[in-house]
C-alpha cells in the first residue's frame, strides 16, 4: 500500500524533494503518518510505504526482505509516475526493523 501525501507548498520546476516511510514492524500507514507529518511542513512530499506482509489485523512486517524490496521498488515506480519528484532529493526513512534492509549490501533498490 502506498499513500502520498502532497505538501502545502508547491513543487519547484525539478518536482518535490521527497520522504518515503517505512513503518516498523507491527505497525501500518496510520501510526507512521504521525511520525512523519513534520517532514511536509519542510515542503517534502510524503510517501508512505505499507508492507504486504501482514503480522496481525493491523500490524505489517517487513520481514521477507526480497519481498520488501521488490514493493519498494514498485512503490518507487508508482511514486514517480504519478507526481512530479525530484529523484536528486529523495530520502528513504524507517524505523527499527524497517530500516535495514533497504540498505543491506544484498538489496538493489
Amino acid at each position: 500500500m502506498l499513500k502520498i501525501i502532497e505538501p502545502s507548498v508547491r513543487s519547484t520546476k525539478d518536482g518535490w524533494p521527497s520522504l518515503m516511510a517505512l513503518h516498523g514492524n507491527e505497525q501500518n500507514i496510520s501510526v507512521n503518518e504521525r511520525c512523519w507529518n513534520s517532514s511536509m511542513q519542510a515542503g517534502h512530499l510524503l510517501a508512505l510505504l505499507q508492507s504486504s506482509q501482514i503480522g496481525f489485523s493491523d500490524g505489517f512486517y517487513w520481514n521477507d526482505v526480497e519481498k520488501g524490496v521488490e514493493e519498494l521498488k514498485e512503490h518507487w515506480m508508482a511514486l514517480i509516475k504519478s507526481r512530479v519528484v525530484d529523484q536528486g532529493r529523495m530520502v528513504i526513512g524507517a524505523f527499527p526493523l524497517g530500516q535495514g534492509w533497504p540498505c543491506s549490501p544484498s538489496s538493489k533498490v
